[in-house]
């Protein structure tokens, strides 16, 4: 009866410990990426407003292809 009790009160502890390390986490995380680059506006604006030249500069699109829901690959909505 003892180490039933020892136990449930070990459990029960455990879980409050869990729970209050789990409640210093943020509830959102937000992940972001910047890169510097070293050339002049115009040259690389097309590049970054149409999604199908994303596989030219982005890391990780030639490996995994990126996939079109519509025919519009530039502008708003994409």
């Amino acid at each position: 009866m003892r180490f039933l009790k020892l136990a449930v009160i070990s459990v029960a502890v455990l879980f409050c410990i869990v729970t209050a390390i789990g409640l210093l986490f943020p509830a959102t995380v937000r992940v972001s990426r910047a890169a510097d680059i070293k050339a002049p506006q115009d040259s690389i604006v097309h590049l970054l407003a149409d999604v199908k030249y994303w596989k030219l500069w982005l890391q990780g699109a030639r490996e995994n292809p990126i996939q079109f829901l519509t025919a519009k690959t530039e502008g708003e909505g994409t």
